[in-house]
């Protein structure tokens, strides 16, 4: 089955819309520096988006794998957030789009929601917004909670593990990395932070 990726924050009930953005939706074009989808939901995590629980959520996990004994807690957390309902369905019939505070989101058009809950339907229309956000690309990703940080490759094709630690769990990834900076405080930063911090670069940005 194919797969389509959402980056969904559910501390605020949003989601960035990927597309506006220079990438399409599945998995492998966000495993990338260059990632603009990538890129851009790190600049609202060095804003509004601070501290809040953000996953890449993909279309086709059922509920049944979040519900299963075997899920991780992250994963059961954030069936807390979503009634207890498959979490991508669950933001697609609630949550708002926020694709549109970004400038390069102007004049694009895309199959956005009209409505909310279960009467929704989708309609290709122009996307809304502020439009005054500029991608910025950050060279470190620092992680507050666990004391952690990386620092992501210069070119743009380089792979950045960023899109396997927010993702969820699902019968198509999975591996002891998957997801496990979900809920965690993470923010990305233009210089390494300054103190007790361990820099894992070689342990997640191997070639």
């Amino acid at each position: 089955m194919s797969q389509s990726f959402t980056l969904i924050n559910f501390s605020k009930r949003e989601y960035l819309n990927p597309v506006p953005f220079k990438n399409d939706v599945k998995w492998p074009c966000f495993h990338h520096v260059g990632a603009e989808s990538t890129n851009a939901v790190l600049t609202l995590m060095a804003d509004e988006w601070r501290g809040d629980v953000i996953a890449l959520v993909d279309d086709a996990t059922g509920l049944e794998f979040y519900e299963h004994k075997n899920c991780p807690a992250s994963m059961h957390r954030l069936l807390k957030l979503t009634e207890g309902e498959g979490p991508w369905r669950y933001a697609a019939l609630w949550f708002s789009d926020v694709s549109g505070r970004f400038k390069c989101a102007k004049g694009k058009v895309g199959r956005q929601r009209v409505g909310e809950g279960e009467g929704t339907y989708l309609e290709k229309l122009p996307f809304d917004g502020t439009f005054d956000k500029d991608i910025v690309i950050y060279p470190y990703i620092v992680n507050e909670t666990t004391h952690e940080y990386y620092k992501r490759k210069s070119s743009h094709a380089d792979v950045d593990p960023f899109s396997d630690l927010m993702m969820v769990h699902s019968p198509s990834f999975m591996g002891e990395d998957v997801g496990i900076w979900i809920g965690d405080d993470i923010h990305p930063a233009m210089e390494p932070p300054v103190g007790d911090y361990r820099d894992i670069t070689d342990v997640y940005t191997v070639e």
